[in-house]
């Protein structure tokens, strides 16, 4: 067991209100777990614990409290990576030189350990991998080794441009094209700032969506703007499988359509555009209310899971139809209920 320092008082911390699933590893960029400190207090941030050359353990904030050490950033349960994540900080320059001593992991392993009976910890991940191109800590530090050891699962981002793309996006979305250009402008030192290498990325993704797009750029909007509306990724995947269903019920329809000669006019994708916004709108309202309505912000997913069963109610048989009218053979029962269904939308069909 490593010597634990327990700060007073506390750094700056608020009340946790989201379930702590991940473990955000960083390197203080100095030499002293003081001058960190130090650092930290005068900026207004935080981590839950530095760790120093020598394994000594710094306690700067509580366990159930939410540290201000990830920022502008994105991770395994959405944006806002503080409120479901601990902070742990080694002493390190960050330089890709300076090395981590055993003695640092082995704290870093030992906090783990022992925050898993009180948190239900599932992923270990670094602050580069939350907010990539804006930092690189720590740098130099194997994060697949330390997630094996402590038995959690590494996450990094899927695609690093979409992603990048997603968490600016949504922080424009959020603050303003003219707030994050004003913060750059006067190197305003805020907990959520926004560096240069953003801003461009902003206007570089911007640029693209208007000289025709393209699918990354696509992608780190759309993912801007579920994950402003959505703070946990269950809710981000079930909006997207809604919007996705919808998709599919046009295509299958249209395909259908055409294969069997009629004509296929405007109206079927009126249609859709219609059903997206409703069913935007709706999620729209039910992520801003279970949002902004204190104690609802857990039951989002819950909320969100009921607006997709009413799509995949709506959805699903218009679908399965479809399919069906493309000479798709269904399994026997599936068929039986579409034949049912057809007969009571026109009682002289005989389901063929």
């Amino acid at each position: 067991m490593p010597r634990v320092i327990v700060l007073v008082p506390w750094l700056v911390h608020r009340p946790r209100r989201r379930p702590c699933t991940t473990v955000v590893l960083h390197a203080t960029a100095g030499s002293t777990a003081s001058g960190a400190i130090s650092t930290l207090r005068r900026r207004g941030l935080s981590y839950h614990y530095i760790i120093a050359k020598d394994g000594v353990v710094h306690k700067c904030s509580p366990m159930d409290g939410v540290a201000l050490h990830a920022g502008l950033s994105l991770g395994p349960d959405g944006k806002e990576v503080n409120g479901y994540s601990i902070g742990i900080a080694f002493v390190n320059w960050n330089d890709g030189v300076d090395s981590y001593t055993q003695a640092q992991v082995d704290a870093a392993a030992w906090i783990v350990g022992e925050l898993k009976p009180h948190l239900p910890l599932k992923w270990v991940t670094s602050h580069a991998a939350i907010s990539p191109g804006r930092k690189t800590d720590p740098k130099g530090f194997s994060i697949q080794g330390f997630a094996d050891r402590v038995g959690l699962d590494l996450w990094t981002p899927v695609d690093c441009a979409a992603h990048v793309g997603g968490v600016v996006w949504g922080h424009v979305l959020r603050f303003g094209v003219g707030d994050t250009l004003s913060r750059v402008l006067y190197c305003r030192q805020v907990s959520y700032c926004v560096r240069n290498t953003e801003v461009l990325m902003v206007l570089s993704y911007l640029a693209k969506l208007a000289s025709g797009g393209s699918a990354k750029g696509a992608a780190a909007v759309a993912g801007g703007i579920l994950g402003y509306l959505f703070h946990d990724q269950a809710s981000v995947t079930a909006a997207a499988a809604g919007g996705g269903l919808v998709l599919l019920d046009t295509l299958t329809g249209v395909t259908a359509a055409w294969q069997a000669g009629e004509s296929i006019t405007s109206k079927a994708f009126s249609r859709t555009i219609v059903k997206l916004i409703g069913y935007g709108a709706a999620l729209a309202v039910v992520a801003v209310v279970t949002r902004h309505i204190a104690g609802l912000a857990d039951y989002q997913p819950v909320a969100v899971s009921s607006v997709l069963s009413l799509v995949i109610v709506t959805e699903a048989g218009s679908i399965l139809e479809n399919v069906r009218k493309l000479g798709v053979r269904l399994p026997f029962g599936i068929e039986e209920l579409l034949r049912r269904r057809l007969r009571q939308i026109s009682p002289d069909s005989d389901g063929e």
